[in-house]
């Protein structure tokens, strides 16, 4: 039986959003793809979310590979804020989870510069039991040893725990842990995976249905007398149109008012 929800952060409960961040620094298409070859996808960055790189650290040593590029990386990553930002159903979710009497938890590859710059996109956290940001304890995933970390410091089960991360060698690393594991793309098959699993969820709202098919389930509607209508007089009233008294007694008228396992590099001296 599923207790604990175990959920990873970036493009799960918010949205990592690299590629929108350097656009709204003002960089061309191009552009972006060389700062992220020298950056985001260079292999220091699973560094710095382990914690044991400085900022100032990482960034020499992005601009050390990529001299081109000093006043660009510069201009990047002097204020990341931005690059992490608010998903709206994240709250509400884990609200819904916990009234069903799951506890939830986070386990998440993060900086201390995404935490502190991006805070705002973290706004979730109060309403988890737990978890573990990466460079709090020097471990990134898949490492094995930080998903184990999890489960002592909380005294969690493996077998009755779920992790859901968009990065499929960390789901896989996961069940090697014993912890089941769902590869999430959208919140919608995340929540099917999840009822798999046994875990006790909203109903999924029902499409709507073409108006062609809803007459069918309609109340009949109230037929029209046919043929000619007589004349009447009405006068007005403080509930409608009435009959006049000189007319015939009629109805009253109402007005209607949704990659590689990283290594281990020691920093320079």
């Amino acid at each position: 039986m599923i207790r604990n929800i175990i959920f990873d952060i970036g493009n799960v409960l918010t949205d990592y959003r690299w590629e929108g961040f350097l656009a709204d620094k003002g960089f061309d298409a191009e552009m972006i793809k060389k700062i992220a070859k020298a950056s985001i996808m260079h292999p220091l960055w699973a560094e710095y979310d382990r914690g044991t790189w400085t900022d100032e650290q990482v960034l020499a040593a992005f601009v050390k590979d990529a001299p081109e590029l000093e006043k660009e990386l510069h201009q990047a990553f002097e204020n990341i804020a931005g690059m992490v930002t608010p998903r709206a159903y994240a709250i509400s979710w884990l609200q819904e989870l916990k009234a069903k009497g799951y506890h939830v938890y986070y386990l998440s590859n993060f900086s201390h510069k995404a935490e502190t710059e991006c805070a705002e996109a973290l706004n979730f956290l109060p309403e988890m039991e737990g978890g573990i940001l990466s460079y709090k304890d020097q471990l990134i995933k898949p490492e094995p040893e930080i998903y184990q970390l999890l489960l002592k410091r909380y005294g969690l089960k493996a077998d009755e725990s779920v992790f859901l991360d968009d990065t499929l060698m960390n789901v896989k690393a996961a069940e090697e842990q014993g912890i089941h594991g769902i590869h999430f793309l959208t919140k919608e098959q995340a929540e099917e995976e999840l009822r798999k699993l046994g875990v006790r969820l909203l109903p999924q709202p029902r499409p709507r249905q073409d108006r062609k098919d809803a007459g069918a389930h309609e109340a009949p509607r109230r037929q029209e007398p046919q043929g000619p209508v007589p004349r009447l007089l009405y006068q007005a009233g403080p509930a409608g149109l009435w009959r006049h008294p000189e007319g015939r007694p009629e109805h009253l008228l109402r007005g209607q008012a949704h990659r590689r396992r990283p290594h281990r590099v020691q920093p320079p001296d």
